[in-house]
């Protein structure tokens, strides 16, 4: 029947000029996609000697976002242009392999997304990433969540015809882990540690509305960036001595994350993945933690800008697509 949840479909376009409608180019393969378009109302009330003072509701300006979120693979490419930096393109080691490389941008890309809610069509048009947060572990999944903060949103048919595929997954088990110190990324891998993780980078977008008569924001703003991560990590492994002992000095780390290397691409080797480097500083450890009968602890890390990186935070994603937003073929 109408509006079954079974006919939900998100797809992506990236916009040429901020909030201004594309058609939607490729498929995002996201789970429980929802987006809100809100307006907050004014209840007006006026003394009328009388309790029942309520005489008119106003609604303010439109406010448009909402959630997607798929497991970490190369299919994230659109979301980290949306999130982290926009235009960046990849460099090649072969014909068949191609590294994008994030950093944070001063600007990032703008998309129109189509959303099929099962009951009607959707258009949300200016459509950042306000934030994004990967959460996984070992034994479980590895996801991305993207808050996604937009301009506008219509009912309007979608895009017909996208190719449709087989998208990535990488699981939680297909990660391995890194700490260095400062100025060094990616170097050092601890096997028996890592449990589970949670990392968020945030924009702080904020909607800046100017008079002209319309509902929908002239513009998106960004604020300072903000990085964190939590560990849970194996106590009774020698490293979290280590790290215990570097949080109360507040000694500089970086931590980093590849996830995949199971997918072969290119050449003989080479695998598709998606590396993650924070540099920073433990701010916080959790000795109150357990993981499968045994204890753990919690590291809390916020990020640091290390100048010999010249970062505070990257991705890599090393894949077999040659370029963001295309169909599939």
């Amino acid at each position: 029947m109408a509006g079954e949840l079974w006919q939900g479909i998100v797809q992506a376009g990236v916009e040429t000029d901020y909030g201004v409608e594309v058609a939607a180019t490729r498929i995002l393969y996201a789970r429980d996609p929802v987006f809100t378009r809100v307006r907050d109302p004014r209840i007006h009330k006026f003394m009328t000697a009388s309790r029942d003072n309520v005489r008119n509701i106003s609604l303010g300006p439109e406010q448009v976002g909402g959630t997607l979120t798929m497991p970490v693979s190369a299919e994230i490419l659109e979301l980290l242009l949306m999130g982290l930096k926009g235009a960046v393109s990849p460099s090649s080691g072969t014909s068949t392999e191609w590294t994008f490389t994030f950093t944070p941008g001063t600007s990032l890309n703008s998309a129109t997304l189509e959303w099929h809610d099962g009951a009607r069509e959707w258009t949300i048009t200016g459509a950042y990433a306000n934030s994004l947060k990967i959460a996984g572990s070992v034994s479980g999944e590895n996801l991305l969540t993207a808050e996604i903060f937009a301009k506008a949103m219509a009912i309007k048919a979608k895009t017909g015809s996208l190719t449709h595929g087989v998208p990535a997954v990488f699981e939680g088990w297909e990660t391995a882990f890194y700490l260095d110190a400062a100025g060094t990324a990616l170097s050092t891998a601890k096997t028996g540690l890592l449990l589970s993780w949670d990392i968020t980078i945030a924009n702080g977008l904020a909607r800046k509305y100017t008079a002209a008569n319309t509902l929908t924001p002239s513009a998106i703003t960004m604020s300072e960036l903000e990085v964190t991560a939590t560990l849970v990590v194996e106590a009774s492994a020698a490293q979290a001595a280590t790290e215990y002992a570097n949080w109360d000095a507040a000694t500089s780390r970086v931590v980093g994350l590849v996830f995949g290397g199971n997918a072969q691409i290119g050449a003989t080797g080479s695998y598709e993945t998606v590396s993650l480097a924070i540099p920073g500083k433990w701010t916080a450890l959790d000795l109150g933690q357990t993981n499968e009968n045994t204890r753990a602890y919690q590291l809390s890390c916020n990020y640091v800008y290390d100048a010999a990186l010249a970062y505070g935070v990257s991705v890599a994603v090393l894949t077999a697509r040659s370029a963001a937003w295309a169909d599939r073929t």
